[in-house]
């Protein structure tokens, strides 16, 4: 068994801080994860800030995974400096985040589904938050 070894003095001033993303939401410190909406149940209430600070030694946050996409596509994608931005992301389910004029919403602790659009509406395969439909 392998255990991790706190960061050592090369990256003292190098690493300002870990991020992790999960899908669904997350606490309003981003702190820990609030739900994954069923991708991730084990993940679900988990305070992965505090675990990774405790096993790494460098200071970490949480959130979902479309508002990690939205900040990145604000500072590095290219837009210059947009009013607002609309980032609509397509996997386990449709997330949303967006920036109007200073805010980036949803808030951590609010889910940003963007919802399930069901193509088949008898059968098909099942969805993991108990939809059917394909």
């Amino acid at each position: 068994m392998s255990t991790l070894v706190k960061h050592g003095p090369q990256y003292e001033g190098k690493i300002g801080g870990i991020g992790v993303v999960v899908p669904g939401c997350c606490s309003a410190d981003l702190r820990r994860s609030i739900s994954t909406d069923g991708i991730a149940p084990f993940l679900d209430g988990c305070n992965l800030a505090d675990i990774i600070e405790k096993r790494v030694g460098i200071p970490a946050r949480v959130d979902s995974d479309v508002r990690a996409h939205t900040i990145g596509e604000l500072r590095y994608g290219g837009w210059g400096e947009p009013r607002s931005l609309l980032v609509i992301t397509l996997g386990t389910g449709v997330g949303l985040g967006w920036y109007v004029d200073g805010p980036l919403y949803p808030p951590p602790d609010h889910g940003a589904q963007g919802g399930h659009i069901a193509v088949s509406w008898t059968g098909g395969n099942p969805c993991y938050c108990g939809a059917q439909g394909g």
